[in-house]
């Protein structure tokens, strides 16, 4: 399955079949997906979907956004991100801790949501290195082979082909989106700073 064009926005009712997916957070709790952003009234909602929980490339890209979009710098913007996984909830917990993560993390095992919203899946990994990636492709075999050991976890860690991407919410409407085309085609931070309205002085690499 290819993903659709990269930035065309889902139409409205495959917004709403995500948004009444249900996702598990780190405690195991149900939380329907749309509560994200559907209740919003100011400010704006950044969703990141990552591929399995174990792809090396999807924990370079958290750990940059980790390091530019602090806490305070979005919470003096009004910006909450959040982030979805692909596999078993009950990686969050330990994925957390492996990627330094101060965002909320959730799970759509199944990827339901990923569906919804005409995320693609390959295994290409394009010909563009971005800027999150820390090594080379054999780097980052070894870095998801690695991370499940460190993660101690033999559940279902999400299917290997799948694709993220990134959407934008304001006041509970999608305004912009990225969908990734391969497996390291997460958005740029620059891009993604300036559809969350984040300064790019702040955010930058």
């Amino acid at each position: 399955m290819t993903a659709p064009s990269t930035s065309a926005l889902p139409a409205p009712e495959d917004v709403h079949r995500a948004a009444q997916v249900t996702v598990l957070d780190e405690h195991g709790k149900e939380h329907r997906l749309g509560e994200l952003w559907e209740d919003q009234k100011e400010g704006r909602t950044v969703v990141v979907w990552i591929r399995h929980f174990g792809c090396g490339l999807c924990q370079d890209y958290v750990k940059h956004l980790s390091q530019h979009f602090a806490p305070a710098l979005l919470s003096a913007h009004n910006v909450r991100l959040s982030i979805i996984g692909c596999g078993d909830s009950s990686y969050l917990s330990s994925y957390r801790k492996l990627v330094a993560s101060p965002f909320d993390l959730y799970a759509d095992r199944d990827g339901a949501s990923y569906d919804a919203l005409g995320m693609g899946k390959n295994l290409g990994s394009g010909e563009t290195r971005p800027e999150y990636q820390k090594s080379g492709m054999a780097g980052v075999a070894l870095k998801s082979i690695s991370s499940f050991f460190q993660m101690g976890n033999v559940a279902f860690p999400g299917e290997w082909s799948r694709l993220g991407g990134e959407c934008v919410f304001e006041q509970g409407q999608l305004k912009w989106c990225h969908r990734m085309q391969n497996t390291r085609d997460h958005a740029p931070l620059k891009e993604l700073a300036a559809a969350a309205g984040v300064p790019l002085d702040s955010a930058a690499a």
